[in-house]
Formats: structure tokens, sequence, C-alpha cells
């Protein structure tokens, strides 16, 4: 008796290849997604890292890291200097008392993809109330133009979120519209509510408060634990 051998016909082809594109289609997304939500959590598991670092420093020295400082090469011949890049800025945790092994770099959404900015953040974005006072030549001057960096805050620890971009450092930066910071609508905050990849950086405040105060305006810290 001979055998006839059937195969598959070109709709049960064209079925089966269509159930593998819908579960490519379901899989992939929630595949990237679980990325993202890895490398959010990896950029505040860091921070928290570099908040603990910067807390015992200011337990020690009874101020926090100060990025306005005489200890880096002045290139106008006076001080305190504008320290860049951000790892410079948080070499005292390193050195020469180590409270944290080292300073990660760069974050897990790598550095800023502004192109202005990008050579300065290799690593997260630093920025202490303290120097915004010292670097300025009097508190409201502070507040007008870098005091709003820290939003009432003794420090400011930022990573660009999935867009790779510093929203929060480029507008802090950007000119304001209604006098003092902080601005309505700036910085742009990271939430992943708005969509697991969207705008936004992930921020982190200290717990505590500064010298420049806003009221009401203060908004954070997005997140302190």
């Amino acid at each position: 008796m001979q055998v006839t051998k059937r195969g598959f016909t070109l709709i049960e082809l064209l079925i089966v290849v269509a159930i593998i594109a819908i579960l490519a289609a379901i899989a992939i997304p929630n595949f990237l997604m679980a990325q993202v939500r890895a490398k959010v959590a990896k950029a505040k598991a860091e921070m928290n890292t570099l908040a603990m670092a910067l807390e015992a420093y200011d337990l020690d020295y009874n101020e926090y890291v100060p990025y306005y400082r005489y200890d880096v090469e002045d290139v106008n011949g006076a001080g305190p200097t504008f320290v860049d890049p951000n790892s410079v800025r948080l070499r005292p945790l390193t050195t020469p008392i180590s409270y944290i092994s080292s300073i990660p770099k760069p974050g897990p959404f790598g550095v800023s993809r502004n192109s202005e900015y990008a050579s300065d953040y290799d690593t997260y974005d630093y920025a202490d109330e303290h120097s915004f006072i010292v670097g300025e030549s009097s508190i409201a001057n502070a507040m007008d133009s870098w005091g709003g960096a820290t939003w009432g805050y003794s420090w400011r620890l930022a990573s660009p979120g999935p867009t790779g971009n510093y929203d929060y450092a480029y507008n802090s930066l950007a000119p304001y519209p209604t006098g003092n910071y902080p601005a309505p609508g700036w910085p742009s905050y990271y939430d992943p509510s708005n969509g697991t990849v969207s705008n936004g950086d992930i921020v982190r405040f200290s717990s505590s408060i500064g010298n420049l105060d806003y009221g009401s305006s203060i908004i954070g810290p997005i997140f302190n634990n």
C-alpha cells in the first residue's frame, strides 16, 4: 500500500507565521520594558549608594561635597573653581577617605546625549546648594540663576532617563520665564506611569532642606529610599 506524504498547506504555514508574529509582538516589548525597569532600578540603587557616601562625608566635614572647590586647577587664576566633569566633583568620596569604593560611571543609561554637555556627564550629575551660594554674589542671585538645580535641598543627584537626555540639567540652565526657580513644569522627572520609555530624568535629593527658601514651590524628593 502506497502512503502519500502530505506537507503543510500554504494556509497552515501562514497561520503558523501569524501566530509567531503575534507572540513576538507581545514578548519583545515586554522584554524591552523589563530591561528599562532594571536599568531604572540600577540607577536608583547606585544613587542611593552615593547618597549614603555623601551623608557620611557630611558627618566628617560638616558640609557636603562641594563642586565649587579650590583643590582643582583654576584656569582663570581665581577660585573657587566650577568642577567638571561630574566624576571629579564626586572624587572626594573616594580619597583621601574612601566613603565609596569607586564612582559609578557612567550610569545605566549612559552619558547625556545633549551634545553641549555630554563630556561632563561621565557619571551621575551632582550639585550641592552651598556651592551655588558660594559661586554667586548674593542669595537672590543664587536663587535666580543656579539655585533651582537642587530645588531647595542640600544636594541633588540626577541620571538621564530612558531617552538618554538630561532633561533636568538642561532645563536648569534654560531661560526661566517666571522669575525665581523652580519654574512651573521644570525640571522634567522620569515617571514610568508616563510610559516605560518616556522623557525625564531620575532624580535623587538629599533628605535635608537647604538654605534657599522656595516656599511651597519645592517639589521632590522623587524617591528617597
